[in-house]
């Protein structure tokens, strides 16, 4: 979400505007929705941003064409958003979420011309929301909430009590990640080997955040990253510092075949410097482009002709190797790998776990392997734990694998070559 699809902090006059309309609904009783409109700017990119100024009114006017005098419309303070206050003990909150879906999914009249309205809502109640202490916190809050409701792409988001707490914490993790580029990270390398020979013939380059005495895992703080640009650079000193790493080992292995492998999020792949980027990190190691594997999750295939696939496109056209991780029972996924220059596949710790358990996910997962090798593709199985694992994966076909019984993830000071 914008900066500007969030309510500011209100000015006086819009105080006075939000208490005036609220004045007669006791707090304990007030109920508030935020009408987001066109969160990605796309009709202000298509139509002019004069349309935009004519869009917020028409909205409005087709809300109380709708509702009459209750629940009330307002304007509100900004561009992009509507907000709606009523009483819930006379409107039940569920029938004025469901009326405001119903007519936001029609189309709307602006200047004589009909439009459909891309919106997101936020609702606010007063006793779901205990932080609340008027009609102003309930605005926030219902502001918070249509952010969540972006971020996950459902129509509408109720507050919670702690819902402007999570977004405040939102923005301090990101000035927090902003500030630990290039200083606080840190990088891990976990073994691959080759099935065959046992023999490690590659790494896995994880990130890690060193925070005063704690080590942060990607999990605590990708899905920030992720959801703001800090990705991009966080990806570029990860991609600069892996093959740096690998350039060393190979130098002290003479093993000019050894690989990496990094990861690369959808929204690295859309960034449209990562192809020379990459270029110029494997120009200044000197590390063989076959040898650094650009891997993506199964849910971040895209589909031909798409800007990310076309950044594959070129990956692969500069000799890196396309790897694609977390690989599930989804043949939906391999009709991509047939379409995108794919050479490897991880698959996922969860099937691997249990393919000598369950049969019948067992011949799936060998099926998986005897596709990938009439293609050509490798086959890593991830989470390999105990010995017992390894002849069963070698019978499926496999010809890589990593997990503990082969090495954990650790600083690169601690592989010797």
């Amino acid at each position: 979400m914008s900066e500007s699809t969030l309510p500011p902090e209100p000015t006086v006059a819009n105080r006075e505007a939000i208490q005036s309309r609220t004045a007669h609904i006791d707090h304990p009783s007030l109920g508030v929705v935020l009408v987001c409109m066109d969160p990605t700017g796309l009709l202000a990119a298509a139509m002019g941003w004069n349309f935009v100024s004519r869009l917020r009114p028409a909205v409005a006017s087709a809300l109380r064409e709708k509702f009459g005098e209750h629940p009330i419309v307002w304007e509100g303070p900004c561009d992009h958003l509507v907000l709606v206050f009523f009483d819930v003990d006379k409107a039940d909150p569920e029938t004025v979420e469901r009326d405001l879906a119903e007519r936001l999914s029609r189309q709307v009249d602006v200047d004589g011309r009909s439009f459909f309205i891309p919106t997101y809502l936020g609702i606010a109640i007063a006793s779901e929301v205990s932080t609340a202490c008027d009609a102003i916190d309930l605005v926030r809050a219902s502001g918070a909430a249509v952010h969540q409701a972006i971020l996950s792409s459902a129509t509408s988001v109720r507050a919670t009590a702690d819902s402007i707490e999570l977004l405040q914490q939102e923005v301090a993790a990101t000035t927090e990640l902003a500030k630990a580029i290039g200083s606080d990270f840190s990088l891990h390398y976990q073994p691959i080997v080759d099935l065959s020979t046992r023999q490690r013939v590659g790494f896995e380059s994880l990130l890690r955040w060193q925070v005063g005495d704690e080590l942060r895992l990607p999990a605590d703080f990708l899905d920030a990253a992720e959801t703001t640009s800090l990705i991009v650079p966080i990806g570029r000193w990860g991609l600069t510092a892996a093959l740096g790493q690998l350039a060393q080992w190979q130098r002290k292995s003479g093993d000019t075949t050894l690989f990496m492998s990094v990861n690369f999020s959808a929204r690295q792949l859309v960034d449209r410097g990562l192809v020379q980027h990459v270029a110029d990190a494997i120009a200044t190691s000197g590390v063989p482009a076959a040898t650094v594997w650009v891997e993506v999750t199964e849910r971040n295939l895209i589909e031909t002709g798409s800007p990310a696939a076309q950044t594959l496109l070129e990956l692969d056209a500069l000799g890196c190797t396309i790897c694609v991780d977390d690989l599930g029972t989804g043949f939906a996924a391999l009709r991509y790998m047939v379409e995108q220059p794919v050479q490897v596949v991880k698959i996922d710790r969860s099937l691997v776990s249990k393919v000598g358990i369950v049969e019948p996910l067992r011949s799936v997962v060998g099926a998986v392997c005897a596709l990938s090798a009439s293609l050509g593709i490798l086959t890593v199985a991830e989470g390999v734990e105990s010995e017992d694992q390894v002849d069963k994966l070698r019978d499926l076909g496999f010809t890589h694998a990593q997990g503990f019984l082969f090495g954990k993830p650790a600083p690169a000071t601690e592989f010797e070559f």
